[in-house]
């Protein structure tokens, strides 16, 4: 889900005209790239059974949760646009070097626990996984090749920006090596996404009304990106 965010998000900016849309979906993009480390971390700490590290999952989740309202409310993450011959990129505040941080320990550690488990482990059919999974992350990574932009730093063959390819082709060899070796109930995942999903538009769609009125009433007008953030925190 946090890799859809970083694409849909990418996608809409990319087609917007105003630089206050932009930053919206700009910041949709930067919240799938802040739960992106702790959902990779996590997914690690699972497929390597560290059982050590399990307590530590909840705390990274709970970092990149709070680092939310400073992204949403605060210049310190995100600091506005800056304009290039080739397209607009987004200008990083002050204390980004702390989402940088965040994610250097969380890619850090996803690497660690994978290369470990693959070193301990016997099972040919878990080796194999254990290599598709390392060689997909390690795609996804190059995600961050985008930051490279606005220092003029471009890499042959490919768009100024193309973070979005690399995530892309991780979801591709994630999907391959989810259904050649069953590592899923494909059916059960499905239905429950189903449900989830259908859930998650209900409690969206409530809450989404209860900020409209209160807006109404309070402001005598709609903000629609407050509105979607207001709704989604």
């Amino acid at each position: 889900f946090a890799a859809f965010l970083w694409i849909f998000g990418g996608a809409m900016a990319g087609g917007v005209i105003y630089e206050a849309h932009y930053a919206f979906w700009i910041k949709l993009l930067m919240t799938g790239a802040i739960f992106s480390p702790a959902a990779n971390y996590g997914l690690s700490v699972y497929f390597s059974k560290k059982t050590t590290q399990k307590k530590v999952v909840p705390i990274v989740f709970a970092i990149a949760a709070l680092l939310l309202p400073v992204l949403y409310f605060t210049n310190y993450i995100y600091a506005g646009v800056n304009q290039f011959a080739w397209g607009r990129f987004l200008a990083l505040g002050k204390s980004s070097i702390l989402l940088v941080l965040f994610a250097t320990f969380c890619g850090t550690m996803v690497f660690v626990n994978f290369i470990r488990r693959l070193r301990i482990t016997k099972n040919k059919t878990e080796r194999q996984i254990l290599k598709l999974v390392i060689l997909g992350f390690a795609i996804a990574y190059l995600g961050n090749l985008d930051y490279l932009a606005p220092h003029n730093i471009r890499i042959p063959f490919l768009p100024v920006v193309s973070g979005y390819i690399f995530i892309l082709i991780w979801g591709l060899i994630t999907g391959y090596t989810v259904n050649t070796h069953q590592l899923l109930d494909i059916r059960r995942v499905a239905l429950r996404a189903v449900e989830y999903i259908t859930l998650t538009i209900l409690v969206l769609a409530t809450f989404g009304a209860l900020f409209f009125m209160a807006q109404l009433l309070i402001t005598k007008s709609v903000d629609v990106p407050l509105l979607v953030v207001s709704s989604i925190l």
